[in-house]
């Protein structure tokens, strides 16, 4: 389905199909608010016809006919409406659901992770969810509210110009006190839906810490602060709610003095005989379907802010800047060998969005293939950040990176990252079984997937296990340890067979017996390839062909473990603190 060219600030409508439902959904509400111009017609026609001076003995009865023929199509019109409001709003939140989702996977992990997790839950599930009553009432909705009116006054011009003149100047004013009853409830919405957001991140936190918070005994207190922010939250539904009853108040109030006006107009010249009985019937009977539209759209609105509210929030999302390198289809792609390839910083400089510091600044460096470089340095030193740049999740400020000679940024990353390896700090796993987990649900055969158990530790854990590789890790009866989901990443890594390895602290969650065992496995397979290892624990930097060391973000040291040791530099003083003592080169 081909996107149409963006919309209008308030109306998320993006396809042909979409715009086609509103539209029809639109027509519907608004054809069955014009029937009630025939409806009452005839109503006050049936009823008028019961005088002894009406038209005919049986005219009542064809006026009443007609009436219940126009109170059906109205009745199926407005089903129409509403099935047809419900599909297009069902089609909208898919649809921002899935580029809200699109656009996390091309903003990366790096932009993704500026906002709490609980915030992009809230977004996804909630927020999204909270946007039916925009949707399905308050946009269809809007067509009936402009169009009747208009209908009715220009009836209402055409029987009796008094009564027009009382419909048309008491709307403005409604209208007026509408709009500054609903800026107060959009700021207070706006409120509502940002404590919403930290409600929903602020549990999502407490609840993935808990363990911790149970350790220092900050679990009660925990417990007082999501009670003070659930406060904030229910304080500020409250306000939404009394502006929401204030708005009705003055809606309701202004209607029935304005209906009071035009039915006292209108009796008064029907004592006196100026004025035609089944005309004042019918204009008095669409007086209150006048000022209904109206009365509807402002109850509407109160419930759809938050729809309001989170389609701001989708566009805000959607522009904003992408810090990864784009995925390129058809882009150029680097000679890669099972040995790995060359890989190449060149006066590379890169600045988080919002820093005032750059990550890292003006690093250069070549590694290439069957080669085993480690990346040493303080906490902060633009490790994990070099990664980054590798895998094409943030953009460098300057500089370039080659990856067989070939510019980053014109690779096609997607055929790229097909030949990576990644252990990252906090290795994800997923509600699945334990063999799924490793071999990511691709075909592998038992030998592939020993050796891989193997090198990694994990065959010790799957003997643990009830039921061996297919056990179902469900985080409630069986759950794996940091070490044994480090262990994890390492087996995929094994399995996947990549040309690049990448690993951040493959080893951070170890004891050192088992680091130890895991290094007399890995190192060798590690150095067949193409292999980048950032690391604390220095035991691998000393088994590895070559260091790099980082130091607020620039290479402040490189070469071969031995000559940077008897350098007597920033290696040799990271090595004499890991070992705990004086280091002779």
């Amino acid at each position: 389905m081909k996107p149409v060219r963006s919309v209008t600030r308030h109306l998320p409508v993006a396809t042909r199909q979409e715009r086609r439902m509103f539209l029809l959904a639109s027509a519907a509400s608004a054809l069955a608010g014009l029937l009630v111009l025939p409806q009452a017609w005839y109503l006050s026609r049936a009823v008028s016809s019961v005088f002894p001076r009406a038209e005919g003995a049986h005219a009542w009865f064809a006026a009443l006919i007609a009436f219940f023929a126009v109170i059906a199509a109205r009745a199926v019109l407005m089903a129409a409406a509403k099935w047809l409001s419900q599909r297009f709003a069902s089609h909208v939140k898919r649809r921002i659901r899935r580029e809200m989702v699109e656009q996390m996977a091309a903003l990366g992990p790096v932009e993704v992770r500026r906002h709490p997790a609980g915030a992009w839950r809230t977004w996804l599930t909630d927020g999204i969810d909270g946007m039916d009553a925009y949707l399905a009432s308050y946009l269809p909705q809007a067509a009936a509210s402009a169009a009747v009116p208009i209908a009715i006054l220009a009836f209402a011009a055409v029987e009796d110009r008094l009564t027009a003149v009382i419909l048309a100047a008491t709307v403005p004013f409604m209208v007026l006190l509408l709009v500054l009853v609903g800026q107060a409830a959009q700021k207070a919405t706006d409120r509502r839906f940002e404590a919403l957001e930290r409600l929903g991140g602020h549990f999502l936190d407490v609840v993935r810490g808990l363990w911790t918070l149970k350790v220092f005994g900050r679990s009660r207190a925990q417990v007082e602060i999501i009670e003070r922010v659930a406060d904030d939250y229910r304080r500020t539904t409250m306000k939404v709610l009394r502006l929401a009853f204030l708005s009705s108040l003055v809606t309701e109030l202004f209607t029935m003095v304005s209906i009071g006006l035009v039915a006292v107009s209108l009796g008064i010249r029907l004592l006196n005989g100026r004025m035609d009985f089944a005309a004042a019937l019918v204009l008095l009977l669409l007086a209150p379907e006048y000022y209904l539209p109206i009365r509807t759209a402002g109850a509407q609105y109160h419930a759809a802010r938050d729809g309001v509210a989170m389609l701001e929030q989708h566009r805000e999302v959607l522009e904003t800047p992408i810090p990864a390198m784009p995925l390129r289809d058809g882009g150029r792609t680097p000679l890669l060998s099972p040995q790995g390839v060359t890989i190449e910083f060149r006066h590379v400089t890169v600045r988080y969005p919002g820093a005032a510091k750059p990550a890292l600044q003006d690093v250069s460096f070549r590694i290439g293939p069957r080669e085993l470089v480690a990346v040493v340095g303080p906490s902060g030193a633009g490790k994990s950040t070099l990664l980054a740049v590798l895998l094409g999740f943030i953009r460098p400020e300057s500089g370039e990176v080659l990856v067989g000679g070939v510019p980053l940024d014109e690779i096609d990353l997607g055929v790229f990252r097909g030949h990576l390896g990644l252990v990252a700090q906090e290795p994800t796993w997923f509600h699945a079984t334990l063999r799924d987990n490793v071999t990511w649900k691709e075909p592998r055969t038992d030998e592939e997937i020993r050796e891989a158990l193997w090198m990694s530790g994990l065959d010790e854990v799957v003997e643990r296990l009830p039921g061996g590789m297919d056990t179902e890790l469900d985080g409630e009866r069986v759950q794996l340890s940091g070490g044994e989901r480090q262990r994890l990443a390492l087996a995929r890594l094994v399995l996947r067979r990549p040309a690049v390895a990448l690993l951040d602290e493959p080893t951070r969650s170890l004891d050192l017996a088992t680091e130890r065992a895991l290094e007399r496995h890995l190192i060798p397979w590690l150095r067949q390839r193409t292999s980048i290892v950032v690391a604390h624990r220095l035991s691998v930097a000393l088994a590895a062909n070559r260091v790099l060391v980082l130091e607020g973000g620039r290479l402040v040291e490189e070469g071969r473990p031995e000559e940077l040791l008897r350098a007597h530099g920033y290696f040799h003083a990271m090595v004499s603190r890991y070992r705990g003592e004086e280091v002779l080169a």
